[in-house]
């Protein structure tokens, strides 16, 4: 795109020096075509990688991003930790119940 944007004000030049010359109006209309269609694909490459989002629309949360939501609140992260240390005391108990009630195996 460099050598385009460089010849584009040199063939321009030329044309006011030579208003009749045919080559250098052809030249300089298919250097625009070019510029012109480098800027409509970088513009299309850019629209596809950072996609417009509409101010009024929030934008759909991903699985882990909803998990991570959920599990910041304090009071899921607190029944949590009581739901886990429910199941261990139960395992615990369930393993050394016969030791506990005194029945020796």
């Amino acid at each position: 795109m460099n050598e385009v944007d460089d010849a584009i004000p040199i063939l321009q030049k030329v044309l006011t020096l030579a208003p009749g010359s045919q080559m250098a109006s052809v030249e300089l209309a298919r250097a625009r075509a070019i510029r012109q269609k480098e800027r409509e694909h970088l513009s299309r490459s850019v629209s596809r990688r950072f996609p417009k989002v509409k101010q009024n629309k929030t934008p759909k949360l991903s699985t882990m991003s909803k998990v991570k939501q959920a599990v910041s609140s304090r009071s899921v992260i607190v029944t949590s930790i009581v739901a886990v240390f429910s199941v261990f005391v139960g395992l615990v108990v369930y393993i050394y119940q016969p030791v506990l009630m005194g029945i020796s195996a």
